[in-house]
């Protein structure tokens, strides 16, 4: 039985994954404008725990070496304060975890589970194929009666699905729309009265934008709440694109506009600063006006050249960074059961070769084209294919390749020594 998470096409994982909401809906009426939970019930419950479980987490503590600090955080919320009760440093063991979380009724934080588990593996690498950018995930584990964090906004956008026992949520208007820096613990008198205040039950999804400010716990009298956060869009705003294109801009700018070119004012840095006099006033004021107007004629150099450029420059840092393609159930010379720990020890095994011809000179321009299953390197306009993405060949032809060039050896080392004993006789 194939499962939601794990079909072919990363839009339907999507649609899927917010149904029964209309993927243009959710983009019109709440992508970065405002949070929207989704109730869900039947199947979507039912397949929600197959995601990750308390089971599951223990027995990635059991067979894989786990770290308090690095993998694993142990924490809680209390007449607000947090309180950190795990270790910076040490093995996360079963036994020393399950004792913070049902003793000393932490909440459990393992960042990154997808590196792990096969099902989290599958949706979130589909959801990197859907968003074009890195996508990360979080689970939280929290004790019946018991909150782990304080009030806190993100700098990412969220997508929670409850997956074992019930969450009470609060949400709160942001201080700083659609913000760039997760904020420090918030005190309650800061945060005023809850936009939003609902319990999510498994199945459920929630939405967010980043900036929102949250806060949750498990009410008391049940079973433990377990939930994953799916995080996107950290550092992927218009200004981070700007950051790569203008640097570019201000040289183009300085090759074809000699204003660009002139020198600074005599002792201008000296005279202008935050810690300089009143009587620097005016000096700052024609600074101020000169920069402004190279500003405004920076933009004519922000042309289709450097907008390419910068976004390869991008595009390249989320190509290195995003997970390696999932093992496929029917898929040749794909190991089952690979571990993620380390996204290159995944890659090292997939096979990327080279299809057509290679970069004639240094100056022939090369681009970058990723799509799920596939990388294209263009060279010009000539697309220079590099297949086994998704791990195409097999062991059996790779070594049949190294049998055939070791025949080809030893009969060619043959046929010189025939030679030599010709030429010796």
């Amino acid at each position: 039985e194939e499962f939601w998470w794990e079909h072919d096409v990363p839009k339907e994982v999507f649609s899927r994954l917010i149904q029964p909401t209309d993927v243009d809906e959710f983009f019109q009426s709440f992508w970065e404008k405002q949070p929207v939970v989704i109730k869900r019930s039947g199947n979507a419950r039912a397949s929600s725990s197959s995601l990750f479980s308390r089971d599951s987490l223990d027995s990635i503590l059991k067979g894989e070496e786990i770290e308090f600090g690095l993998h694993m955080n142990a924490c809680r919320y209390v007449d607000g304060q947090r309180e950190n009760l795990s270790p910076q440093c040490g093995r996360a063991s079963s036994s020393k975890v399950w004792k913070l979380f049902d003793k000393e009724k932490a909440t459990l934080q393992f960042h990154q589970p997808q590196q792990y588990q096969d099902s989290l593996w599958h949706l979130c690498a589909a959801l990197e194929a859907y968003f074009g950018c890195l996508v990360g995930s979080n689970i939280y584990m929290t004790p019946p009666g018991s909150q782990g964090l304080a009030p806190h906004h993100d700098d990412v956008e969220v997508f929670i699905i409850q997956l074992e026992g019930s969450k009470h949520w609060r949400l709160y208007k942001p201080l700083d729309v659609l913000s760039r820096t997760c904020s420090r613990d918030l005190e309650q008198k800061d945060i005023g009265e809850p936009s939003h205040d609902f319990t999510l039950n498994p199945g459920d999804l929630l939405y967010f934008p980043r900036g929102t400010i949250h806060q949750a716990d498990t009410p008391a009298g049940g079973s433990h709440s377990t939930h994953i956060t799916i995080s996107t869009y950290q550092r992927w705003s218009n200004s981070d694109l700007l950051h790569a294109v203008l640097p570019a801009a201000v040289e183009a700018a300085c090759s074809g506009h000699v204003n660009f070119r002139k020198g600074l004012p005599l002792r201008v840095m000296s005279e202008n600063g935050t810690a300089s006099t009143e009587h620097a006033g005016a000096q700052v004021s024609s600074l101020l006006s000169m920069l402004q107007d190279l500003t405004k004629s920076l933009s004519s150099n922000v042309t289709e050249e450097i907008t390419r450029r910068a976004v390869d420059a991008v595009n390249a840092d989320f190509v290195s960074s995003r997970l390696p393609p999932p093992p496929q159930p029917n898929a040749a010379n794909v190991p089952a059961k690979k571990k993620k720990k380390d996204a290159e020890d995944c890659l090292s095994d997939s096979r990327v070769s080279p299809c057509g011809d290679a970069p004639s000179s240094e100056d022939q321009q090369v681009r970058l084209l990723y799509a799920p299953g596939y990388l294209n390197v263009l060279i010009g306009e000539k697309p220079l294919e590099l297949s086994g993405m998704d791990g195409e060949g097999s062991d059996e032809e790779e070594e049949a390749e190294e049998e055939e060039s070791n025949d080809g050896g030893s009969n060619k080392g043959e046929e010189e020594d025939d030679e030599e004993e010709e030429e010796e006789e």
